[in-house]
């Protein structure tokens, strides 16, 4: 008799028992989705920018050649630490007169950056509403060549220009925050008047 009535309940409530799991597994899905949209509207950004006043950064002191650094700035504006920042040079042009632009042909490679005041680092973390300056170029007044900050190799690429107007594509990366890139207008005529600006339309 008692396993007769526990056979009855348990066929009567199968169908509920069936509609509150399909219930579970929407809410399942439902929270998951939620949380998946809230990771994509919040997820970090690096955010590449020109800032004038903490471009350039010369140095003329007793122990070094007179030189001149230039710099981009990358923000972190999230509350959380970005990791593993990456920056590259990746394409190089020449701009003529006329404003019409060249592949410079020898520059085939990715050039990681060094990230300013490390000592050569090529990747750092971000932490929340920091920022951090990437060495792009130097120019040595004895020599007045522009130079990409980057490492030796890899070997057989351009890392030096001449007098002249070029446009550079510099893009950061990371482990857990999303890309950006800019494009660098940057007229060289020599030691004193570099001149860069940011290319809105490229």
């Amino acid at each position: 008799m008692f396993w007769d009535t526990l056979n009855n309940i348990i066929e009567k409530s199968a169908p509920i028992l069936g509609y509150i799991v399909l219930l579970f597994g929407a809410l399942g899905g439902i929270v998951g989705l939620c949380r998946w949209i809230y990771q994509k509207l919040t997820y970090p950004k690096v955010k590449l920018g020109f800032v004038h006043s903490d471009t350039f950064h010369r140095r003329t002191d007793e122990y070094s050649r007179p030189t001149i650094w230039v710099h981009v700035r990358a923000e972190n504006d999230s509350h959380s630490v970005i990791k593993n920042c990456k920056a590259y040079l990746c394409n190089a042009w020449i701009l003529h007169s006329n404003e019409s632009k060249e592949k410079i042909n020898n520059f085939n490679a990715k050039l990681p950056l060094h990230w300013a005041h490390t000592y050569g680092a090529v990747n750092i973390d971000l932490l929340a509403h920091e920022h951090a300056n990437i060495d792009i170029f130097y120019i040595d007044r004895e020599h007045l060549a522009l130079n990409v900050a980057t490492n030796p190799n890899p070997a057989g690429t351009e890392k030096r220009f001449g007098h002249g107007s070029y446009i550079f594509e510099v893009v950061c990366l990371a482990d857990n925050a999303k890309s950006d890139r800019l494009y660098l207008k940057f007229i060289h005529t020599g030691f004193e008047n570099p001149k860069v600006e940011i290319m809105d339309n490229f």
